[in-house]
């Protein structure tokens, strides 16, 4: 039977998870403020790529987080967690591809 440790990384977890919302919201910033300045279509792209980025972020900590499953019997926390691991892995899947329309946009722009 697998237990979660309790204590493994609790002081780890919250820098972590902080540092990565902080950078992604850093990055958001950025690319509005240079939406501002020029083509619009490219950047947006690239602001959804962010939040669908982000969204994988907090789903895939939600899922590494102990507290969520010390209510639930042992028996479910393998599935339930194996799930929450696919839903952020297709969010994260589709930020990539929101990543790539946006630089095949950047490249259109730059040919014309």
């Amino acid at each position: 039977m697998y237990v979660l440790p309790q204590g493994l990384f609790e002081e780890l977890f919250e820098p972590i998870r902080v540092g990565f919302y902080v950078g992604i919201a850093i990055m958001i910033l950025l690319l509005v403020f240079m939406m501002l300045k020029g083509n619009k279509k490219p950047f947006v792209w690239l602001i959804f790529h962010f939040i669908f980025l982000s969204l994988s972020g907090y789903l895939f900590f939600d899922a590494l987080n102990p507290v969520l499953y010390s209510e639930i019997p042992q028996s479910v926390i393998y599935d339930e967690v194996k799930i929450r691991f696919n839903i952020a892995g297709v969010a994260w899947i589709i930020s990539l591809n929101c990543l790539l329309i946006g630089i095949k946009q950047f490249k259109l722009k730059m040919k014309e």
